[in-house]
């Protein structure tokens, strides 16, 4: 599957990024992440920042694997400033983003699973 196709099919899905990258370790990443972590700039972050020997490591997570398929969708909502003495929550709070991505990637990976070129 050529990077345009996966690029459409993302599209054709309703997300917002979609791309592949090599099975490999992001040696780079993980140095910038432990860099930055020394420095104290993730604060309570737990993500992929808590464990980059892991998160940096697909080829270890999937042994045989060759491609990593990564999709996003953004959360941003549009708002009025909160008015005086007001506040709001995050917008990343206002929705359910992660089940609607998860259903998103789902139906990704069914469609990459009928494809015998898939990434």
């Amino acid at each position: 599957m050529l990077a345009s196709e996966l690029s459409r099919l993302g599209e054709e899905l309703g997300l917002d990024a979609v791309g592949a990258a090599p099975a490999s370790a992001y040696e780079e990443t993980e140095r910038h992440i432990r860099e930055r972590r020394e420095r104290g700039l993730f604060a309570d972050m737990r993500f992929t920042m808590a464990q980059p020997e892991v998160s940096c490591h697909p080829e270890s997570l999937l042994p045989d694997a060759r491609t990593v398929v990564a999709a996003a969708l953004c959360y941003y909502a549009p708002a009025a400033p909160p008015g005086q003495g007001e506040a709001r929550l995050p917008r990343y709070t206002w929705n359910d983003r992660y089940t609607e991505l998860r259903e998103k990637l789902h139906a990704l990976a069914d469609h990459m699973r009928n494809r015998p070129d898939a990434v």
